[in-house]
């Protein structure tokens, strides 16, 4: 097996997976759209489609593409950008949690408006 570069991976063993991810971020978008999920909700997980998206192509070119000894520079931004993504993905995640909880407490309080006393 040969290497483009002095790098960790060969592109083929980086680039399976990521089309992988790729097609289940599809499938998970396609999925999305058609169901009758909250707008709010539905722009959280798009955006963390993309920086799904965004990661896995900065960790493809990290490990397959990006030689450090060659581009030095090329390869720590590829991996910085690769790890903020990661602290994005985190940051979306509380965001969803948080819209989940205001979500769930407006069906909550619906539900006690429109109750009847002998339901209480």
């Amino acid at each position: 097996m040969r290497l483009i570069a002095a790098v960790h991976a060969d592109p083929l063993a980086t680039w399976l997976p990521a089309l992988v991810i790729v097609a289940l971020a599809a499938w998970h978008a396609a999925i999305l759209a058609r169901t009758g999920t909250p707008r709010a909700r539905r722009w959280i997980r798009g955006s963390a489609l993309v920086t799904v998206l965004a990661v896995v192509a900065c960790v493809v070119a990290g490990t397959s593409h990006v030689d450090r000894a060659t581009h030095p520079r090329r390869y720590l931004l590829v991996w910085t950008a690769a790890v903020g993504g990661l602290v994005v993905l985190v940051l979306i995640a509380l965001a969803d949690f948080v819209t989940s909880m205001i979500l769930i407490g407006r069906t909550i309080d619906a539900e006690r408006e429109t109750a009847t006393p002998s339901d209480a």
